[in-house]
């Protein structure tokens, strides 16, 4: 893998923890 793939993995699975992390701040699951 080269080091553009890995910093692009790196910044998604940032935005997809940010995005869950809101979720659960404003949607609260049971």
């Amino acid at each position: 893998m080269s080091n553009k793939t890995v910093q692009t993995a790196a910044a998604n699975a940032a935005a997809t923890a940010a995005t869950n992390a809101a979720r659960g701040a404003f949607k609260p699951q049971p």
